[in-house]
């Protein structure tokens, strides 16, 4: 998975902030043998109730990935599944929360049937 990592960053958040959160989310995914492409942090008072970085910010980011060869962009911040479907239908391309990236790594590293229906769950 050759990803790019989406962080946005509020008034109340620091840019530098939202740049470690983002380094570790990149850590999150090479757990999965994925590759970071890149990061983009855009500044916004709040998510975007459609595509939480704004339908303009979408377009661009499907330049982005086609020009970068990604297969997933990965969010900092939860999505709401149309947010998902928004996005994906845009892009394209897989989209993922920090929230699903965790759980995919549970799910990839859980041996037991238990672990298995307990990531399900």
């Amino acid at each position: 998975m050759k990803g790019i990592l989406i962080g946005i960053c509020r008034d109340k958040n620091k840019k530098r902030d939202v740049k470690r959160s983002l380094r570790e989310l990149g850590g999150l995914l090479e757990a999965i043998g994925g590759k970071v492409i890149g990061y983009i942090v855009q500044k916004r008072s709040r998510p975007d109730p459609g595509y939480f970085i704004g339908e303009g910010k979408a377009k661009e980011l499907k330049q982005v990935i086609e020009g970068t060869g990604a297969d997933a962009v990965i969010f900092d911040d939860p999505l709401t599944p149309s947010q998902v479907r928004n996005l994906e239908k845009i892009t394209g391309v897989k989209v993922l929360d920090r929230t699903d990236l965790v759980l995919e790594i549970f799910s990839r590293r859980a041996r037991s049937r238990e672990a298995k229906l307990q990531v399900e769950l």
